[in-house]
């Protein structure tokens, strides 16, 4: 089965998160998804994000999150990966949807709005560092659009900007993305 790939690797601090729903908001667009799936879409990868940075990474911002989208004709695959404290879902109970009180409703989020939901924690062996990761599947309505011809694999590393500011790593990937990612403008960034 053929499909394109775009990945992106951010540090663990929230002020990224909006590079990551923009990305998420362009590909959506270009692959022709609805605007009430786009935003399922993207609902589903910031509260995934957020919950990384809180509970994995502990509001570190050292930590990195690994996003892949697989762009398949029928549907996306989204994979979020990081490289902190161990999760482990089913010891995760869900709120109480009637409590008011704001947060501890990711996971339910997660499961409302998109297809499929996988999560994947590896143990860390010795001197090893664990790995979680989230799988997601949005699939298309019949009648949505069509995926346009091939994407350009981009590789984005912002910590690999050494030389610049995390403001001027934004607008670059910004500009290499609204400028024509699927035309193959962009091609690798690093």
């Amino acid at each position: 089965m053929e499909y394109e790939t775009i990945q992106v690797r951010i540090p663990s601090h929230p002020r990224y998160l909006q590079i990551i729903r923009g990305m998420m908001k362009r590909i959506n667009h270009i692959t022709g998804f609805s605007k009430n799936n786009s935003g399922h879409i993207i609902l589903a990868v910031d509260e995934a994000c957020s919950n990384i940075i809180k509970h994995s990474y502990m509001n570190d911002p050292k930590g990195k999150i690994e996003l892949s989208v697989e762009i398949h004709q029928k549907e996306l695959k989204i994979i979020i990966t990081d490289y902190g404290k161990q999760q482990d879902i089913k010891q995760i109970k869900p709120k109480n949807m009637d409590d008011l009180k704001p947060g501890g409703r990711g996971i339910y989020i997660l499961n409302k709005v998109m297809d499929s939901v996988e999560y994947n924690s590896t143990l860390p062996a010795r001197n090893e560092i664990s790995r979680n990761e989230i799988k997601m599947i949005k699939r298309r309505e019949s009648g949505q659009g069509r995926i346009p011809p091939p994407l350009v694999l981009i590789i984005i590393s912002l910590s690999g900007l050494n030389q610049s500011s995390p403001g001027e790593r934004a607008v670059i990937f910004f500009l290499c993305l609204l400028k024509g990612v699927y035309q193959g403008v962009c091609g690798r960034i690093q």
